[in-house]
């Protein structure tokens, strides 16, 4: 039980340390980096030989009709080179000349997820950072979660905050139910991950229905009822209750990925890495129709996917779990909790085509590989607006938009 002095936090927290110089990626390359008003405050007060000049040439303030004390300016982005106008040397000189305390709350907490619920902190970590992403997607005994001292240096940011209490929002009010049952289903490993997250797809179908045929206020009790039926056995322990459709799967999820490609919606070097990787391994079959395409995805699949992920399956289970923990979901964006769950389920099976083709074209897959393409993927579209749009887009026109069509894509048979 938390008090106003502790936070929830994942366990990996106490594991994750900044490597620094070290790290193969850079925090701020390609963000808008946003200045609170406290910290622009102290940098116009800074009497620093170089650093007094940067802050007059290099820190842009918010035009007036939208500056708020959150984003009251923003660091300068190099055009050509997409860093911060202080980085140096893959450094902040600003936290190497004068201290930690002078970063703006987005720096001071990144690659931190710090969001209040109910007052509460909820610290996680953003899988943006090369070295958060190996220390979460790498633990194999999967994600739990404690309570421990709360953040209490002066610039930390908080990025949303949540009321689950006497809501008017039926979701809202069944948040803990939703978010306890989800990260069960998902830890499940009685079942494959695919089939682990159609039963979590299902919850989420019953749920909205359950709701709007009854206008209820929250779910709390019918979810209960529903996670008790799973515990005694039903059909839905059954790998055949969840059509799957391979040719689909692949038509969707490489739709997707050469929608990105054409219109070049990368900026992370990392991620054109693993784009690039993608498009030359399915070079073989350029230009063949979709069932000598799925066919050779298949074999590949076959031989470098399945050895991966029957030793590694822990490393997707940790991503998904770690998405429903700090993302607050299904609250975060006021949509519905299939349509959160389906667009989870997407991203889940695109990451998972995308693997496979990276592996045709490096002749297997290894843990580093896949942590630079969860890492590399959601540095490149976590803060790019319209991305979610897009693929849901496709989905509509593919028909995705319901429980069956959505088990085509995310669900793979064990043969």
């Amino acid at each position: 039980m938390s008090t106003g002095e502790t936070a929830l936090m994942p366990d990996y927290m106490r594991d994750f340390k900044c490597i620094g110089s070290a790290c193969e990626d850079t925090c701020c390359a390609g963000w808008r980096v946003s200045v609170d008003k406290d910290t622009f405050e102290k940098y116009k007060r800074v009497d620093h030989p170089e650093l007094s000049k940067k802050f007059a040439t290099e820190l842009i303030e918010t035009p007036l009709d939208q500056r708020k004390p959150h984003d009251y300016a923003r660091m300068n982005i190099n055009s050509t080179t997409g860093n911060c106008g202080f980085l140096d040397g893959g450094l902040c000189s600003i936290q190497a000349a004068i201290g930690e305390d002078y970063l703006s709350g987005t720096c001071a907490t990144y690659p931190r997820v710090v969001n209040m619920v109910n007052g509460v902190q909820e610290v996680s970590t953003e899988l943006s950072c090369p070295e958060a992403a190996r220390v979460v997607l790498l633990n194999p005994k999967g994600i739990q979660f404690s309570y421990e001292p709360k953040l209490t240096w002066r610039n930390v940011q908080i990025s949303s905050k949540f009321a689950t209490q006497n809501t008017s929002n039926p979701l809202a009010n069944s948040f803990w139910e939703i978010r306890i049952a989800a990260i069960r289903l998902l830890q499940d490993r009685r079942f494959s991950l695919e089939h682990r997250f159609m039963r979590l797809a299902v919850l989420a179908d019953q749920v909205e229905d359950y709701l709007t045929q009854n206008k209820a206020s929250n779910a709390a009790g019918y979810i209960a009822n529903v996670m008790a039926s799973l515990e005694r056995g039903s059909e839905l322990d059954l790998e055949a209750s969840f059509p799957a459709d391979p040719q689909f799967q692949l038509k969707l999820t490489n739709r997707i990925l050469l929608n990105i490609l054409e219109k070049k919606l990368w900026h992370n070097r990392r991620y054109g890495d693993c784009l690039n990787d993608y498009i030359a391994g399915m070079q073989e079959v350029n230009g063949a129709d979709m069932a000598q395409f799925t066919e050779y995805f298949g074999k590949v699949e076959k031989q470098y996917y399945r050895p991966f992920i029957e030793e590694y399956e822990y490393l997707f289970e940790n991503y998904l779990v770690n998405y429903i923990y700090s993302t607050a979901f299904p609250l975060t964006n006021n949509r519905g909790f299939f349509e959160n769950t389906s667009y989870l389920g997407i991203i889940y099976s695109l990451l998972r085509t995308q693997l496979i083709g990276m592996a045709a074209h490096h002749g297997g897959i290894n843990a580093e590989l896949a942590v630079k393409l969860v890492q590399s993927f959601t540095k490149n579209f976590e803060h790019i607006h319209g991305f979610r749009k897009m693929v849901l887009d496709i989905c509509e026109e593919e028909q995705v938009n319901a429980l069956g069509p959505l088990s085509l894509v995310v669900m793979v048979h064990s043969k």
